[in-house]
């Protein structure tokens, strides 16, 4: 666990499990990316999930130095589209939230808007006018692990998105997500295989993407959903 963390005994219980469950799909870093957001999303609630790997230098980090990048949860398939432009455009300068992160010591640090910014910032951020809010998000918080040198990964990343009608992610809600993420960090190269790998049989990412949802037993017309993509694309 995180140094100086408190959670309850059946958040802590469920948190391993969810640990030791991805661990069990460990092979194919979409499928336990997959199994994470699903466990998290019951223990803390969220809509939108996205996760990503980088080998890049921390201070030289940019989307496209990433080594894969994991998504779920959109409404609209536009949402994902635009989303993806604007991170390639702007990178993480206009994530006030990310460049807090990255002054913070520490293996795993989770944050929320309120822990890193004052509001007048955080609300006239870009990142939350013409990214979050176009995909109709408003509540968000995010994770970052730096994993074992010997994984080949600098930086690992996981962020929850929420409507504005949810309520603020709490402590609790921060918290658990940080040890969540504290469980996984020393499995990452181990157990828990990083984005990177060549895929098997020259799969390509996406359709790697499509079979671990339905091997999770979702349907096409749920795939679609949960990637942001048409349904004729998943069949």
């Amino acid at each position: 666990m995180v140094e100086g963390l408190v959670l309850r005994l059946e958040d802590q219980r469920r948190v391993k499990t969810l640990a030791g469950e991805c661990c069990e799909l460990g092979r194919d870093p979409y499928s336990w990316h997959f199994h994470l957001f699903e466990g998290l999303r019951s223990l803390v609630g969220f809509q939108v999930a996205t996760a990503g790997m980088s080998d890049a230098p921390l201070e030289a980090l940019s989307i496209d130095k990433f080594r894969g990048v994991v998504d779920e949860g959109w409404s609209h398939p536009d949402h994902r589209a635009h989303c993806s432009t604007f991170w390639m455009k702007n990178g993480f300068r206009e994530d006030p939230i990310y460049q807090a992160q990255l002054k913070t010591s520490g293996d795993v640090v989770c944050t929320r808007p309120q822990d890193a910014v004052d509001d007048t910032t955080w609300r006239r951020s870009a990142v939350l006018n013409e990214y979050y809010r176009f995909a109709e998000q408003e509540e968000m918080m995010g994770g970052m692990m730096k994993p074992p040198p010997e994984s080949g990964v600098s930086l690992s990343f996981i962020n929850l998105l929420g409507p504005k009608t949810d309520p603020r992610f709490s402590v609790r809600d921060r918290d658990v997500l940080a040890a969540a993420l504290a469980e996984l960090r020393p499995q990452i190269g181990l157990g828990l295989t990083p984005f990177g790998d060549s895929p098997p049989c020259g799969v390509s990412h996406r359709a790697r993407q499509i079979m671990a949802l339905l091997l999770r037993g979702l349907a096409e017309k749920e795939v679609a959903g949960c990637l942001g993509i048409s349904q004729h694309t998943v069949h």
